[in-house]
């Protein structure tokens, strides 16, 4: 393992912290249906001691049990989690704009959103503000922001960012534009959730998100091997149907998807036989790629140790890197979303 550097706390492994928390599960809510359109569900996988279930309609793929707010409170104050904090910390002196929760380029999103030319913007679950401020400072766009996080909240205000901690606590009860960025999959309850959300659009204003998409073969066929399934962080991870049954429910219309494509998915299936996928916390500060490679028994007969980038020899590798780039061409399956949904705009009343 690598050593870990002044600021960074030794934390255990994701599935070294899952074990603890799975000893006893009996007390953690559960869903009887798929909360985002009612369907039946069924165990989908256990991945890292975690339980998921995946609805057999709409894709949507959950927790089941989830963690409930003091294991979440816990799991968000831990060591682990804490050390992504310190990384934009102290990734911020060099980069201004660094997070660490962004699978895209930031600016080109930033540039999608400032094209709208919101009046008011919320972004709920801001984090450290880094996106914020782009957005004030590389397209003139002023908006608020809502993080539960003190921690975060503190690195976000020495930008002299507005911040909440809770939806009461905004300047303004609604707005034309609610970002949800890499948010919706931390939330147990997304329906209950985006109820709240919804009531925060103005009428004719726009909902914004990304998250993972599980649409894909990996996300699929081999979890164990999939990045996105991360609990009690990524509790709620959607498919393309069932985001958009989710936005429908709330009078949210879809007017805008790009996806991800999946680009690793003939690899992964390569070294899933020979590997399981944990998570490392960042030990020091150029430390973005958290994958930790746990040899399986047969890689462990083979010799393979846990390593960070697990290497299939050099034709090996050529090959699946060819064959990767054929299928995202010719067959692409969504890894991630971004979306942009409208709320229906007022009614004039007769006179």
């Amino acid at each position: 393992m690598p050593t870990i550097a002044h600021d960074y706390a030794p934390a255990p492994t994701l599935s070294e912290l899952n074990a603890r928390l799975a000893r006893d599960l009996s007390g953690w809510p559960s869903f009887d249906a798929c909360p985002v359109c009612g369907g039946s569900s069924g165990r989908f996988a256990v991945l890292r001691h975690m339980p998921y279930d995946r609805c057999r309609d709409c894709g949507f793929t959950f927790a089941n049990p989830y963690p409930p707010p003091r294991v979440c409170d816990g799991f968000y104050s831990s060591a682990f989690y804490g050390n992504y904090r310190t990384l934009e910390d102290r990734r911020r002196g060099r980069d201004r704009y660094f997070s660490a929760s962004m699978y895209t380029d930031p600016r080109e999103l930033a540039s999608l959103i400032a094209a709208y030319s919101p009046e008011t913007l919320l972004d709920y679950g801001c984090g450290t503000g880094a996106f914020l401020l782009r957005l004030r400072e590389e397209f003139g766009i002023r908006g608020d922001g809502l993080e539960i996080g003190a921690q975060a909240r503190d690195a976000a205000r020495r930008y002299g960012l507005r911040l909440a901690a809770t939806a009461r606590e905004l300047p303004q009860s609604s707005y034309d534009m609610v970002l949800l960025l890499e948010v919706i999959e931390h939330v147990p309850d997304p329906v209950a959730f985006l109820e709240g959300i919804a009531g925060l659009i103005a009428p004719g204003g726009r909902l914004v998100i990304t998250t993972p998409a599980v649409d894909n073969p990996v996300a699929r066929w081999l979890p164990g091997i999939c990045d996105h399934y991360t609990a009690p962080s990524h509790v709620s991870l959607f498919t393309v149907r069932s985001i958009d049954r989710l936005l429908r429910r709330f009078a949210l219309i879809p007017e805008r998807r790009v996806t991800d494509p999946a680009r690793h998915t003939v690899r992964r299936a390569a070294i899933s036989a020979l590997y399981g996928l944990d998570f490392v916390s960042p030990r020091h500060d150029d430390d973005t790629d958290d994958s930790l490679f746990i040899p399986t028994r047969l890689g462990r007969r083979r010799g393979r140790v846990p390593t960070r980038k697990p290497l299939l020899g050099s034709r090996t590798e050529s090959v699946t890197r060819l064959a990767d780039r054929t299928l995202a061409r010719l067959a692409p399956r969504p890894d991630h979303l971004y979306l942009v949904a409208r709320s229906a705009p007022a009614v004039a009343s007769e006179r």
